[in-house]
């Protein structure tokens, strides 16, 4: 496919399926799903000059939307075909859509081409104007506007797409309930003038009986129609619902509620329950059935072909297997290498989930309380591997889970079963580099029986989830899962995960789950944010982001000088997003912790800010906590504009010093009570916080305090072991070398690795305990002096001389440029 048509489809796919407005009724008269699965063949045929021609009578153009016309209704029965002939058991949900997508042409459309060819045409061009919008309001967007320009609106009136589906389909409910009403009326009316027949009086109406007949069978048929496009409106529902599933399970979108969907699926139910009954022998449409027998025979097939298309994609799983499993090998450790292609893989070893790892899942009818004939016989679940799936192999009669199987089927929980004790005794994968790339799924099988059908199966599959035999791959994993789970189509039979994305999708992605934090009041990134991600992402500069970089490829340095980091882009970005859900979500949300931003933009944001200033971000590269687990977590990043001691005339007195806020500090004392014990000569030298909201007083972080007040200035106590552990501070002369500043800047923006110029001697060392709270505030000139008096003690070098911690000010020389050469410096890291 070209690549400008497959971006294309894959934004009419991301519009349509987050209901941006305008696309509510773009595919009323033509199928999304169909549109979007035939979209190479569809975007390769010119629907806007045939319709042109046709409506400029042009006989070529009858004859070429004729063709067009058998061409796509050629393509999806290939599609249906292809279908049925492939080993793709979980296939059976966009048969159906494709099916009844098909039904919806022929019913709409009829041996009408031009109309067909003239609402594709119109539908395509919408499609082109919708995305010339978003694409020119991104363009427009200036630095202040969030950069989620295409994304589910994560508000209470705008949550996921599912929760519109009773609106978005009301006007065909109330179409065929009048439908419905005037069929009753009619036969109603019918049957009292039957009733009449011995009167004498029957000459005085005016009635024709065929001409009655006819018309109820025509509204008859139009509700019929009705009810196909309504089913298939379910259908497509279901597959937003999944979509929406997927995301909000890793994290990049709102809760998927099931309520409204079951509701609308309970409605129709009804309705469908309701008709059918008309059938029975002792019903309304008696008369009928003896006297158009085989015309109400069609019907009915009709209605319960339509029942059958509804149980096929009502079956949902409510309840997902865990996303991460524990795994422990089985027997023999041991495998002899086989070469498979390019790939050496080792003999499938035999694995079990551990004992205290045992889940449950669960899956239930939709609408099934209104379909009351409908019986569940029994359900089962087995395991499969995605690659198994993926090459079209039967799953493995090897693979082992026990279960017990519970099913309920009451007032409060129509037709649910529930898998409890659910445990893997014996499964095998494959042994590869790559463990973060091997997804499985369950699938359910579920065998109803129902009257006028007999029995069949329906069947759904879970979301994808991993297996870990170590803690050390946890964060691979859950990055592996968000880079599937939000991207791509997990429902389509394909069962494949791009090795590369383009950029923009995966800083959407980002953007997406910064802004899920707090789904109910989000905070979305600013296009400035936006901009500093792209520069941290692995080789992004090329247009494209591989799942390698993004998983395991160790983040790029922030300054040439600086050590190798010893972690990944996500496992950044996963551990900045965890202190900040855990410890700072409402600062966050209330724009005080300022963002993602370089040392070298808060350098360039202070500068015409008064002394005291600070501005807070996500440490770029401090070491982060439990970086093996869930609980990963790192530090935030004070930077702050101080004053000079004694500066010469001749020198800038201004400068902007790092401090690290360590989140154990933040989770003793508060926010706060971190940011307050931070004192120079006794006095604090935080005063004000520039936020994305202004610059406010220090003092509106009170309101963030966690339970604890008192104590907040004992925090200083914790730098008396500092000196044991070196840190690095980095200071930067104000208004010094601008155009380095700048250089820097650009340069970040284009590889990511920021060469670091320091026109004046403003770097140097102290040392903290990974206790401490924060690094102390010195000016270069302090630093010398009291850095050789400690030293020549035996005690490690203490930068406070007493209980309150005040700092020693005395003058001294200082020059970094000659270094520090009274004492050894080791452990140096950035901030």
């Amino acid at each position: 496919m070209d690549p400008n048509k497959k971006i294309k489809k894959e934004k009419i796919k991301l519009l349509t399926l987050r209901n941006v407005e305008g696309t509510q009724t773009l595919y009323t008269q033509i199928p999304f799903f169909m549109r979007t699965r035939l979209a190479q063949m569809i975007d390769s045929i010119k629907w806007e000059e045939i319709k042109h021609g046709c409506e400029s009578y042009n006989p070529r153009s009858f004859q070429e939307a004729k063709e067009k016309f058998c061409d796509v209704l050629r393509k999806i029965d290939e599609y249906l075909e292809k279908g049925r002939n492939t080993k793709n058991e979980v296939e059976t949900d966009s048969l159906m859509l494709m099916r009844t997508d098909r039904n919806f042409i022929t019913v709409t459309y009829g041996n009408d081409p031009v109309k067909f060819v003239t609402a594709m045409a119109d539908c395509i061009r919408k499609e082109d104007e919708l995305i010339d919008h978003y694409i020119l309001e991104d363009e427009n967007t200036n630095e202040s506007t969030s950069c989620i320009d295409i994304n589910v609106e994560v508000s209470t009136n705008n949550l996921p797409v599912i929760e519109q589906v009773t609106e978005s389909v009301s006007q065909e409910l109330l179409d065929i309930e009048k439908n419905i009403d005037e069929l009753q009326k009619m036969l109603t009316s019918y049957n009292s003038l039957i009733g009449a027949n011995s009167c004498p009086l029957l000459d005085e109406f005016i009635f024709d009986p065929d001409e009655l007949h006819s018309s109820i069978l025509n509204h008859f048929d139009l509700m019929l129609d009705t009810m196909m496009k309504y089913v298939q409106v379910l259908s497509m529902k279901v597959a937003e619902f999944k979509v929406a599933k997927a995301r909000a399970n890793v994290h990049v979108g709102p809760k998927a509620k099931l309520d409204p969907l079951a509701k609308s699926f309970s409605a129709f139910g009804e309705l469908l329950q309701t008709v059918l009954n008309w059938f029975e022998p002792t019903e309304l449409l008696k008369y009928f059935q003896q006297n158009y027998e085989e015309e109400m025979k069609r019907k009915e097939s009709i209605l319960y072909q339509i029942k059958i298309d509804l149980l096929k994609c009502n079956l949902v799983v409510y309840k997902q297997p865990k996303d991460l499993m524990s795994i422990e090998s089985v027997g023999n450790k041991k495998g002899k290498e086989e070469s498979s292609g390019s790939d050496k893989l080792k003999t499938k070893r035999k694995y079990r989930t551990k004992k205290k790892n045992t889940f449950e899942t669960g899956v239930r009818l939709l609408g099934g309380s209104c379909l009351k004939d409908v019986q569940i016989d029994k359900a089962f679940m087995y395991l499969v591997a995605e690659r198994d799936k993926a090459e079209g192999k039967e799953r493995d009669q090897s693979t082992v889970l026990t279960f017990l199987t519970e099913y309920i089927n009451d007032e409060n929980f129509p037709h649910h079963v529930i898998f409890k004790n659910v445990a893997i005794e014996s499964f095998s994968r494959v042994e590869q580099n790559h463990i973060y790339k091997q997804f499985f799924r369950l699938v359910y099988d579920v065998y109803i029986s129902f009257k006028g059908i007999g029995k069949m199966k329906v069947q759904t599959l879970s979301l994808p989830f991993m297996f870990n035999t170590g803690s050390n791959q946890i964060l691979e994993l859950i990055a592996a899962r968000m880079w599937y789970c939000a991207n791509f189509d997990l429902y389509d039979g394909r069962f494949h995960c791009d090795d590369s994305l383009d950029v923009e999708i995966v800083l959407k992605m980002l953007a997406d789950r910064v802004a899920n934090l707090n789904p109910a009041n989000p905070r979305l990134l600013y296009q400035d944010e936006v901009e500093f991600l792209q520069t941290r992402l692995p080789n992004s500069s090329n247009g494209k982001v591989t799942m390698q970089g993004f998983i395991k490829d160790k983040m790029k340095k922030t300054r040439a000088a600086d050590q190798e980091l010893g972690f990944s882009f996500h496992t950044w970005f996963y551990a900045v997003l965890y202190c900040i859900k855990i410890r700072l979500l409402n600062p966050w949300i209330d724009g005080f912790i300022y963002g993602f931003c370089s040392e070298a933009t808060a350098a360039e944001l202070l500068e015409k800010e008064s002394v005291g200033t600070f501005i807070l971000r996500p440490s770029i590269s401090r070491e982060i906590n439990s970086m093996s687990s869930r609980e990963a977590c790192t530090d935030l990043t004070m930077d702050i504009k101080l004053k000079k001691d004694n500066p010469s005339l001749d020198e800038n007195p201004y400068f902007v010093q790092s401090i690290p806020i360590l989140m154990s500090s933040v989770q003793k004392y508060s926010l706060y009570g971190a940011i307050a014990g931070i004192k120079k000569n006794n006095e604090a030298i935080a005063k004000y916080c520039l936020t994305r909201n202004g610059k406010k007083s220090i003092a509106f972080l009170r309101a963030y305090n966690q339970g604890k007040v008192e104590g907040e200035y004992e925090s200083i106590k914790d730098y008396r072991l500092m000196v044991k552990k070196m840190e690095e501070i980095q200071i930067k002369e104000i208004g010094l070398d601008t155009t380095g500043n700048i250089n820097e800047r650009n340069e970040d923006a284009k590889s990511g690795a920021s060469q670091r110029k320091r026109p004046f001697p403003g770097h140097f060392t102290s040392s903290s305990s990974p206790t401490s709270v924060c690094v102390p505030a010195q000016s270069p000139s302090d630093a010398s002096s009291h850095w050789s008096n400690t030293t020549s003690t035996s005690d490690p070098v203490d930068m406070f001389d007493q209980e309150n911690a005040t700092f020693h000010m005395s003058p001294g020389s200082y020059n970094v440029a000659l270094g520090l050469t009274t004492a050894s410096v080791q452990g140096l890291s950035s901030l």
